[in-house]
């Protein structure tokens, strides 16, 4: 990938993915970003894949009450909304947690896959390892929220290196794009070593 300059980072990301693809979206939320998605990249399939379950248990974060829904109630309104808003396009919703689906799908089934779902450092590495097999060599494991931090302030990705997260986005500490990396056959053995720029 191309390095840019500050701006719309996703927008970018979006016009390095193949078009026409099989692809999913690993937390959707209410489908904002799975619309830019299909605009952009016009896939064959998109895959959207969402427990969208109200957990109490996390106060502060968007689907425990700190983004607007208060119960299951409300999050079953927004997976009602997020069906009946691709009901016509190459969509297949997927209501389970990221486990429960990346066992569903055969290796090498993608051409590329977007992770934005759980942002914990025990999820985001779990999802690092079980999406990377699904994904076509020589696609694209991508995502977002490079150098989140929770409301612990612990970061999702404290495992890649300070050395190599300074070259792919400048500073870790303070940039909260998305990534990209490449899949070969050692990207699960080594996370951080194909990462390339998104920014």
């Amino acid at each position: 990938l191309r390095r840019k300059p500050a701006g719309d980072h996703r927008q970018f990301l979006l016009d390095q993915m193949p078009k026409g693809g099989v692809c999913a979206e690993i937390g959707t939320w209410k489908g904002d970003f799975s619309e830019k998605m299909l605009r952009v990249t016009q896939p064959r399939e998109l895959h959207l894949i969402d427990p969208w379950a109200f957990q109490p248990q996390f106060p502060k974060r968007w689907y425990g009450g700190g983004g607007g829904p208060q119960s299951q109630a409300d999050m079953d309104a927004i997976y009602q909304s997020v069906c009946v808003r691709f009901s016509a396009k190459p969509v297949l919703n997927h209501r389970q947690t990221s486990m429960e689906a990346v066992k569903t799908f055969a290796d090498g089934f993608f051409d590329w896959v977007y992770i934005d779902g759980d942002h914990s450092y025990e999820a985001v590495l779990a999802d690092l390892r079980a999406w990377t097999p699904k994904v076509k060599r020589g696609g694209f494991v991508t995502g977002d929220d490079y150098g989140w931090r929770d409301e612990n302030r612990s970061r999702a990705f404290p495992f890649l290196d300070d050395s190599v997260g300074k070259d792919i986005v400048g500073s870790p500490s303070v940039y909260h794009g998305p990534f990209s990396a490449i899949v070969d056959a050692g990207f699960v053995a080594g996370p951080a070593s194909r990462f390339v720029s998104a920014v």
